[in-house]
């Protein structure tokens, strides 16, 4: 498609003669190899900016409705016209258009379309503007009164224009008292944060501010915020539970020390008892044992020295009742004593039944005989 001239001559004809020859080929519009679209444009904030869209088609498009700018706004499409801030501009041929804007702001940084159609076809074409500058200052920044503990504070904020490049946010804090700021970095996504690990009831100032690969925006104004401190309430109820635990702790020792000593003193008086019975029935074999020598030597000693008819009055009824009461009362108690005292007692006992036979043997022969 395009103009075309054809010349010749000859000898005969010295005016060479030219013949101009269009041809026109039907298609839809794409384009122009003979001007380069810049689909990426780089602009500062106020900056002016011109798109072009340069092409070949036939027939051209036929009206002004033909040529269709779009920007992308808010992740949606949206036609653009003269009176949005723009200016669409077309050539006489309607081979061309172009889009102005003459001051940028934040939000023209983003994606265009133009879309141009004939009868043949259409044709769309892309544009993006970039910003190459520091990003904006976060916006909406403020410390959330109701979530400020003795420990953190929670700070909230809005992200402002990035610059047309990817930025992130630098917090920055300190105590009022202190020079040095301790500073925290975020990516870009987020917006909210709670600064940890604060002391209690102290002031803190606070600022942030974005940054990306061209510069830093401006910081913002600080912020002062005091932690929470810890209430009387809390510290008496800490207090309270510490007293009763320690309360509870007291009285478990005690009473195990008391269980301890009142088991030792158990012991200790169950020793004394057993002591002190062992050495009673100790007492009561000692007197029976010289009552049973003193009844021996008198029974000896009344005897008339004959034992042929062997008489026994009532006296001497009840003293052989009375010794054998003795004898009896005296095994019993030996039976108990020996439990105390088994291998002494026995050698008691048996000194007790040698002296018995001996005093009576020695004293009447005759006895000796008839007990024979």
């Amino acid at each position: 498609m395009g103009v075309y001239d054809c010349k010749g001559n000859n000898t005969h004809n010295k005016v060479q003669q030219v013949r101009t020859v269009e041809i026109l080929i039907n298609c839809a519009p794409r384009p122009s190899p003979f001007y380069p679209v810049n689909t990426t444009i780089y602009r500062k904030t106020n900056d002016s900016v011109i798109l072009t869209f340069t092409f070949v088609a036939y027939p051209p498009p036929s009206n002004l409705d033909a040529f269709v700018w779009k920007k992308l706004k808010s992740n949606e499409w949206v036609t653009l016209q003269n009176s949005s801030g723009f200016f669409i501009h077309i050539s006489n041929d309607r081979l061309q258009t172009n889009l102005s804007k003459w001051q940028l702001h934040s939000d023209d940084f983003t994606n265009y379309t133009v879309r141009v159609n004939n009868d043949i076809g259409s044709w769309e074409h892309s544009f993006v503007i970039r910003a190459n500058v520091q990003p904006s200052a976060p916006e909406l920044y403020e410390i959330m009164e109701d979530l400020v503990t003795q420990n953190s504070v929670t700070i909230e904020w809005k992200s402002g224009f990035d610059g047309g490049e990817e930025q992130r946010f630098v917090i920055l804090y300190k105590k009022s008292t202190e020079m040095a700021w301790d500073n925290i970095t975020l990516p870009g996504a987020i917006t909210r944060i709670a600064l940890d690990g604060l002391d209690p009831g102290t002031a803190y100032e606070v600022k942030m501010y974005a940054e990306n690969t061209i510069g830093k925006s401006e910081e913002t104004a600080v912020q002062h915020v005091v932690t929470k401190s810890y209430s009387v309430s809390s510290y008496s109820s800490t207090s309270a539970l510490g007293g009763v635990v320690g309360g509870i702790f007291g009285v478990v020792v005690i009473l195990a020390v008391s269980a301890l000593i009142w088991r030792c003193r158990s012991h200790v008086f169950s020793g004394l008892i057993t002591t002190k019975q062992c050495l009673t029935h100790r007492n009561s074999f000692r007197k029976y044992e010289d009552l049973i020598r003193r009844q021996g030597y008198n029974d000896a000693s009344t005897t008339d020295g004959s034992y042929a008819t062997c008489r026994i009055d009532s006296s001497q009824s009840r003293k052989a009742n009375q010794y054998e009461t003795i004898v009896e009362l005296e095994s019993r108690d030996y039976s108990i004593v020996s439990a105390c005292y088994d291998q002494r007692d026995n050698t008691t006992s048996a000194k007790v039944s040698t002296s018995e036979q001996t005093d009576v043997s020695s004293t009447d022969p005759e006895y000796v005989n008839l007990q024979i």
